[in-house]
């Protein structure tokens, strides 16, 4: 895994943010696979 991922898991585990690292996979994946902007992603989800 890439160092800024990692930092993103541990962040959301010390603001313990459960579900959000639940569905971080899959919203990545949504945005990849439709070529979305990060801001475009947030406000789908």
């Amino acid at each position: 895994m890439n160092s800024s991922y990692t930092k993103l898991i541990h962040h959301l585990e010390y603001l313990k943010l459960t579900q959000m690292m639940t569905h971080l996979d899959e919203t990545i994946d949504m945005m990849n696979n439709q070529q979305l902007s990060f801001v475009d992603t947030l406000m789908l989800v």
